[in-house]
Formats: structure tokens, C-alpha cells, sequence
């Protein structure tokens, strides 16, 4: 449990048991050969049913620093998979594998048949769902990019509600720009593009350290420990 505040820490403390045992009459009912957890509330429960029933487990930690709920239960699982060689806190070697993350199997297969190749292309996006301060930044600082407005292009990717003021702004200053709310397909996206700019979640460095695409990181500011800023500084150092 995060430090949200007393009231909620006591109702998630009174809430775990239960979770505990409607996890184990799933697991005796539904009687899975394996359960993998990758962090987050549900996780808890259904691991912990897993440990106590002795069915074969293991974690799966996307991010250099462990979230609550994976710190918590690596002292139990069987398996501790990870995605970077030091993530912390260090976990018991002898059940700790390197498994780096999975992505989509034909994310390399995408390619984009784009023939201008001219011009240095630009991938923008925050996350699936965007990211306003990233639109905000890029938005208020197009006049530098102006003067190299015929050697660039740009597929911007705002979120809901943000496309036509982004879009406006690529306009203002004569920078063609492909503004989107939401790419449905990523992989032509990223294999299009020259450089990336994007979060630093776990999934996203996946993606563009699997396609080997150079890539400007903006960690979220607010992600739990800090986690995005470490997983960032971490692939900067490689």
C-alpha cells in the first residue's frame, strides 16, 4: 500500500484478506499450470494465493525501480523476472532472471514505406493518452525549430481534446506536422520516424531501444518512485 492517507491505508489493510481468499477459490477453481504477476494492487492477492497453494509463480518487474507490491512479494515468488541488469533494490540472484520487456512480435515487421527521407523525421508522443505538458513544451518553442521547417517533418500524437490547438501552432510557424489524438498503429509510426520524443514509462524504452531509434526522454514527474527518471538515466548511461 502507497502512503495515500490513514483512512485508506486501514481499508486497504481490511481489503487484502479478502482479495487473498477470492484469489484462492479462482485459482482452485480455474487451476492454472503457472500465475505471473507484474505488480500493481490485483497483483497481491493473486500471487499470494499462488504462493500458498504452491503453484509454479513468478514477477515481472518493467521498470529499474520495483514497485510496492513486486518489493513486497520477491521474498516469496519462485521466479523474479527483470528488465534491467541493476534494478533496485536487489533481489536474491539465485531466482533472478534478465528477461528485458516484451513487445508486440511484429513491431519490426511494421516498416513504413514513407519515401521522404530527406528530411529528418519526428516522433512525438506522451504515453497513450498524451501528454500536456509535452504539448505545451514542444507548442512553445516551435519559433526554434522554425528556421529548419523545410528539413523536418513531424507526427505529433496529443491526446484527446489537444490536436487542433498543437496542430495550430505547427501551422503559425510553416512546419508541416501529422497531428493526431491517438496512433492506433505504432509500429509504422516509430519505423518511420528518425528520432523519437517520449515518456520514459517502461513499454515505450522497450519499444524504441527494440527498434534501436534515437530518442529524447521526458521522465513523468509524478511517477511512483520516481521511477521514470531512473528508468531514463539508466538507459542514458548505456
Amino acid at each position: 500500500m502507497r502512503k495515500t492517507g490513514l483512512l485508506n491505508n486501514i481499508f486497504g489493510a481490511l481489503e487484502l484478506p479478502v482479495g487473498v481468499f477470492q484469489s484462492l477459490a479462482i485459482i482452485r477453481e480455474f487451476r492454472p499450470s503457472f500465475v505471473l504477476g507484474v505488480g500493481g494492487y490485483a497483483s497481491g492477492p493473486t500471487l499470494a494465493a499462488a504462493v500458498l497453494l504452491r503453484v509454479p509463480n513468478a514477477i515481472q518487474e518493467q521498470n529499474s525501480v520495483m514497485g510496492t507490491t513486486n518489493r513486497i512479494l520477491s521474498r516469496f515468488v519462485d521466479r523474479i523476472f527483470t528488465s534491467w541488469e541493476d534494478t533496485e533494490p536487489p533481489t536474491p540472484a539465485e531466482k533472478t532472471f534478465l528477461a528485458g520487456n516484451p513487445v508486440r512480435g511484429n513491431l519490426l515487421d511494421e516498416v513504413s514505406h514513407d519515401e521522404d527521407r530527406e528530411r529528418l523525421h519526428i516522433l512525438i508522443f506522451g504515453g497513450s493518452r498524451g501528454a500536456r505538458s509535452i504539448n505545451l513544451a514542444v507548442s512553445g518553442n516551435l519559433d526554434l525549430l522554425a528556421p529548419l521547417a523545410d528539413k523536418v517533418r513531424i507526427l505529433h500524437q496529443t491526446g484527446l481534446g489537444a490536436a487542433e490547438d498543437v496542430k495550430t501552432s505547427y501551422e503559425r510557424v510553416g512546419i508541416q506536422a501529422e497531428v493526431r489524438e491517438f496512433i492506433h498503429e505504432m509500429g509504422p509510426a516509430y519505423n518511420w520516424a528518425d528520432l523519437v520524443v517520449c515518456r520514459s514509462g517502461a513499454g515505450s524504452l522497450a519499444e524504441i531501444t527494440a527498434l534501436g531509434k534515437p530518442a529524447i526522454v521526458v521522465p513523468y514527474p509524478y511517477a511512483i518512485g520516481d521511477h521514470q527518471m531512473r528508468n531514463a538515466r539508466v538507459l542514458e548511461a548505456r
